[in-house]
């Protein structure tokens, strides 16, 4: 399967839509608050700048991914900043439904990759938490470090590495595919988080129909 560049979407075959291939990254959200501001959005900023888990830093009057970060997913963004990036890239946040159709496919299988956990077999397929993490990431890895976790349509670390939100509505908004905190057992299972509160362990990606 061909590994695509970061920014690129991926089909969901028979599904009629598309989805980043992988989580947004540091690099990418800056260029989008240098666009268009750190706003505030139901009481909250779009990004949570001065929090010590933000990998994006304001220099010169912009804003700029910490170096040695600039392709790890993004967080401590909010539900909100998340939906204006995707519209600010001519795209949207997936549904509930789009996001676990891209990330586990049609054959009911129990993880991206299959039914076998993220450690087992030849090497880990995802970044989630290890009392002596083996992958040397202690946090969040580079998009797209576990190629032995891609989905069925192509789209990486769908399952652990940072939480994602996805489209909803009323108070809460749900968080999928679980982080490098989540434990084996939690990962896949989908929380309800407030989405004007910015975290450490949740980013996003985007979708976009056919």
């Amino acid at each position: 399967m061909h590994k695509p560049l970061i920014g690129e979407m991926v089909p969901v075959t028979g599904f009629g839509f598309y989805i980043d291939a992988f989580e947004v990254t540091n690099r990418e959200f800056a260029e989008f608050l240098n666009a268009r501001g750190n706003r505030e959005e139901s009481g909250s900023r779009w990004f949570e700048l001065g929090d010590e888990e933000a990998l994006i830093e304001r220099r010169s009057g912009g804003f700029t991914a910490r170096a040695g970060f600039e392709d790890h997913p993004v967080v401590e963004i909010t539900w909100f900043g998340a939906q204006r990036y995707c519209q600010w890239k001519g795209k949207r946040l997936p549904s509930f439904s789009e996001w676990e159709q891209a990330a586990l496919g049609a054959d009911g299988r129990r993880y991206p990759w299959g039914q076998d956990g993220p450690g087992s077999g030849a090497g880990h397929r995802a970044n989630y938490y290890q009392d002596f993490p083996e992958d040397g990431y202690e946090k969040t890895a580079p998009v797209g470090s576990y190629p032995q976790g891609v989905s069925p349509y192509g789209a990486h670390d769908m399952v652990g590495n940072v939480w994602e939100w996805v489209d909803g509505s009323g108070d809460e908004r749900a968080i999928l595919g679980g982080s490098f905190e989540s434990g084996e057992e939690s990962l896949g299972t989908p929380f309800e988080a407030d989405p004007s509160l910015p975290m450490g362990e949740t980013g996003f990606r985007c979708a976009q129909g056919e």
